[in-house]
């Protein structure tokens, strides 16, 4: 299958020609990753590219880094959204002769020390919810906030942590990142879409199917594409140390683009609350995707076509974003109820104990429940402030009880 036999919403996003085009063929046709995953990396390579040298000038003359979230959405496994990130961002790091990559797995202070550093590199979460996971923890405690913080691109970002106060500069950090759709919806609920984080992702589900790859590998078209990504690298533009260069859009594309924004701001979930975060980053995701398309040719101001296959794109995305924010508003009203039914369980169990603690494992044969699945719900719970957990026992029998606040 070639790349205009595939579903006509992700031809339209692929340029005819440039390397963005050259990538995502290879990259369908050496890896079991699907064509859109390629894409949205091959987009983000060209944002880490730019980093915060380039800055575009947008609504109210706000100046936006190209920097992108992009989140690949597909099953456990099959969908291969590990292979699509691998790819991108260790030709990235070829072509740049190092590492642009900022550690997962690290403190809050940590990242802000690395940002102040250097304002501009990547992301990977292999998997959404394993970071997700670890922002609930004690050392990461914020992190989604300060993360939106970045997004929102300030000139600059200030922050007083326990160990110092921290500054940095037009930040510019991309993200790259997969996950398991179920897992997502439950994310996304969990999370609260009113709170702007999700809004900020990039979401691009597999339409594609991967046929068997084998072991095909063209080592010398890898090099060649390695060797063009490091070309872009050094436009003139951005090979300059601590050169900052503001571009805007020509009238043409302009007014491409202001047809595109004012369509979006008229449709009805514009004004949905569960809806209306995303549509209104549409515009701007729109806009960086245009620079990205315009440096995977080589230039720094974008054509008519860029702004165009970038529209295409940023549309993929937002409807696939619509769907998995209906799936959330529908799995929320689910376990609105399962949670109400285990609150209700707690609440009978506790009023034969004496100061209201009541052991897991008696919630667990009365809720009739999977262990993980009720974890889940009253981790939740205690999130909300509704209920509290203790360790009880011997060391080498421990029991957790639970009691209702």
């Amino acid at each position: 299958m070639g790349l205009d036999d595939l579903a006509d919403e992700l031809v339209a996003a692929i340029p005819d020609g440039g390397y963005l085009r050259r990538y995502v063929e290879y990259g369908w046709r050496s890896t079991m990753s699907p064509p859109e995953f390629h894409l949205a990396c091959g987009l983000t390579q060209m944002a880490v590219l730019m980093g915060n040298k380039v800055l575009i000038r947008g609504p109210g003359a706000k100046l936006y880094p190209a920097h992108l979230w992009v989140a690949m959405v597909g099953p456990a496994g099959a969908a291969r959204k590990s292979s699509g990130i691998s790819l991108a961002t260790s030709m990235l790091d070829t072509s740049m002769g190092d590492s642009l990559a900022f550690a997962v797995d690290t403190t809050r202070e940590a990242l802000w020390t690395a940002l102040q550093e250097r304002p501009y590199g990547y992301m990977v979460w292999s998997e959404f919810a394993g970071f997700l996971a670890r922002a609930k923890t004690e050392y990461m405690g914020g992190i989604k906030e300060d993360l939106c913080e970045w997004w929102d691109s300030p000139p600059m970002a200030r922050r007083r942590l326990q160990k110092a106060e921290y500054l940095v500069r037009q930040p510019a950090m991309s993200v790259m990142a997969g996950a398991v759709p179920e897992r997502l919806v439950d994310l996304i609920q969990e999370a609260d879409l009113h709170g702007g984080f999700f809004s900020r992702f990039l979401f691009i589900t597999q339409v594609t199917p991967v046929p068997y790859r084998g072991l095909e590998w063209d080592p010398g078209r890898r090099a060649e594409l390695s060797e063009e990504l490091a070309m872009l690298a050094r436009h003139p533009e951005l090979a300059a140390p601590h050169a900052r260069v503001e571009v805007w859009l020509g009238d043409a594309e302009r007014k491409v683009w202001e047809a595109y924004d004012q369509a979006l701001w008229e449709m009805p979930e514009s004004k949905d609350p569960l809806t209306s975060g995303f549509m209104s980053r549409c515009g701007v995701q729109a806009l960086k995707l245009s620079f990205c398309y315009a440096l995977a040719r080589g230039s720094l101001q974008p054509e008519e076509q860029d702004v165009v296959n970038a529209i295409a794109f940023t549309e993929f995305c937002r409807k696939h974003a619509m769907t998995l924010v209906e799936e959330a508003d529908a799995n929320g009203t689910r376990v609105g109820q399962t949670i109400r039914r285990v609150r209700d369980n707690i609440r009978s169990l506790a009023a034969r104990t004496p100061e209201g603690w009541v052991k897991q494992s008696d919630l667990l044969r009365r809720s009739h429940l999977k262990a993980r699945d009720l974890e889940e719900y009253l981790e939740t719970m205690v999130d909300a402030g509704s209920l509290e957990t203790r360790e009880v026992g011997t060391a080498g029998a421990p029991r957790r009880e639970v009691r209702l606040l």
